[in-house]
């Protein structure tokens, strides 16, 4: 899956299958990330470590590498 996060507040989100969507995301004042990611719209603990990403919800994480391009 691949991941492209935009300052105006749009994600655009490349499925595994192929499929594409275009979604918002948002980080609220208690610094939870907001995003309609793989369909769902949740909020989840994120954090940046060097060229990672990694979104947390519950037990799942999700990691995303940093593409240049």
């Amino acid at each position: 899956m691949t991941v492209s996060f935009a300052p105006d507040g749009t994600a655009n989100q490349t499925m595994m299958n192929g499929r594409q969507m275009s979604v918002h995301w948002c980080v609220d004042a208690q610094g939870q990330l907001h995003a309609g990611l793989a369909g769902h719209d949740d909020s989840a603990a994120a954090w940046i470590a060097g060229d990672t990403l990694t979104i947390s919800m519950g037990k799942m994480a999700l990691a995303l590498q940093r593409q240049t391009a």
